[in-house]
């Protein structure tokens, strides 16, 4: 659950402000979700984290904020023809699942943010270019093995992701 709350808190967090609370001339922030997959295959509960929370910070669909799907269905061609769109698009930030749609996007030369939600090598995947200093306008959240190596360590007995709680 944390997770999704940092997430929606970053994807919110990279758009500029003053499209984030209502003006003068009431303009509506406009964001895109990027999936590798299918909307059936995805899980609805990281939809509805992000959703709230986008409302924990302020922002409400419809309101002041428009978000708008789109899955790659897990074609490769797919995803570059809609991160080719995305990229034309005058959208305030752009929020990927996976390498394969943040790269895509990166080839498009898009100057929107683009805000990945989790790849486990950014680095290695080409990316971004450090953790620390990414470098363009791509930014996100990593989740590597060496972290889970270190954190199975600090657990004494933790032999897999999953701690065994007796049967079921």
């Amino acid at each position: 659950m944390r997770r999704r709350h940092f997430i929606a808190g970053l994807g919110a967090a990279a758009l500029p402000w003053p499209t984030c609370a209502q003006s003068k001339n009431d303009r509506i922030a406009r964001v895109a979700y990027l999936g590798v997959g299918s909307r059936a295959a995805f899980d609805p509960r990281q939809i509805e984290g992000f959703k709230q929370g986008l409302l924990e910070n302020g922002l409400v669909e419809g309101r002041t904020i428009e978000v708008d799907y789109l899955w790659g269905e897990g074609d490769p061609n797919r995803i570059k023809q809609l991160a080719a769109d995305l990229g034309q698009r005058d959208l305030d930030v752009i929020i990927t699942a996976g390498s394969e749609t943040t790269r895509a996007l990166i080839a498009t030369g898009t100057k929107t943010p683009v805000v990945f939600a989790i790849i486990s090598d950014p680095i290695g995947t080409g990316v971004v270019k450090s953790l620390s200093r990414p470098g363009g306008n791509v930014t996100g959240l990593a989740m590597s093995g060496t972290d889970l190596e270190a954190k199975r360590s600090a657990e004494r007995g933790c032999t897999g992701n999953d701690e065994d709680h007796g049967p079921a």
